[in-house]
């Protein structure tokens, strides 16, 4: 999806270029409409830059929020009382 989206803003930037040399021969007039195709590229790229962040973004908190390593098991433990009562009911 993301190579659709550079390949039709390719192809928007290459349309708009065309269309400012045709106007440019038609009118004379290109410096405005050369500013706007200037402008819509700088846009086009500025979405991919910011599409292509949100993605390193989110693959970087992916890899955050996945364990490196397996959780460790329980160990469990002994209660003092425990140890106690077994202490004294086996000296009887």
């Amino acid at each position: 999806m993301e190579e659709q989206l550079k390949h039709k803003l390719l192809i928007t930037a290459i349309a708009l270029e065309w269309a400012v040399d045709q106007l440019d021969d038609v009118t004379g007039r290109d410096d405005f409409l050369d500013l706007a195709s200037t402008i819509a590229k700088l846009k086009a790229n500025q979405l991919l830059a910011d599409r292509e962040k949100q993605r390193y973004y989110n693959l970087s908190n992916q890899y955050i929020e996945e364990p490196i390593f397996p959780p460790e098991p329980e160990i469990p433990t002994i209660e003092e009382d425990f140890i106690e009562e077994d202490y004294y009911d086996s000296e009887d």
